[in-house]
């Protein structure tokens, strides 16, 4: 049922929702670099390695985020009404936890490229194409990045603003003054 799903499942939804926009975002960007010349001649293939590496890293970095946020969620749901205090400091939890989990994006992304970079070097593949990878690596997470965030930001804000709405009519309407 889609209303047993847990937060973390939620947001583990909206995160891959992103990375589905991002992927669509990127695809698109880089047919139009190719359509205008962009890329340097050869380069077609150096721009698809950049981007489909950071497609990778950043499904290897959601891989982390759903076992990262499951880590102590159930203990986190268990004492969910136990008050203000222990409120406070689920929330200081959860803070450290995405701090931990954004490290642990950032250093998914430095090592599947410094992996790249390696491969790129030990096949003796020229600075301009590992330069067009390197570009089209950086690009490619930002988008992914900035398309996974927006994504949670608006589909959180539009459940805020919904809830923030149904609170007062509901209370206006309990009075009968409606």
């Amino acid at each position: 049922m889609a209303n047993d799903a847990t937060p973390i499942d939620r947001l583990s939804g909206l995160l891959r929702g992103g990375l589905l926009r991002g992927v669509g975002l990127v695809a698109v960007l880089a047919a139009i670099a190719l359509a205008i010349g962009a890329a340097p001649a050869g380069g077609e293939l150096w721009l698809g390695l950049g981007a489909a590496a950071a497609l990778v890293a950043a499904a290897a970095s959601l891989a982390v985020h759903g076992r990262f946020l499951r880590t102590g969620s159930a203990a986190d749901g268990a004492h969910a009404n136990a008050g203000a205090l222990l409120a406070a400091r689920l929330q200081a939890l959860l803070a450290a936890r995405l701090q931990a989990l954004l490290a642990a994006s950032l250093l998914i992304k430095l090592a599947v490229l410094g992996l790249a970079l390696v491969a790129l070097w030990r096949f003796g593949v020229k600075f301009e194409h590992t330069a067009t990878f390197c570009v089209a690596y950086a690009a490619a997470s930002l988008i992914c990045q900035i398309t996974s965030a927006g994504y949670v930001f608006r589909s959180l804000g539009a459940r805020a603003a919904g809830a923030a709405t149904a609170g007062p009519r509901e209370s206006v309407a309990d009075r009968g003054e409606n």
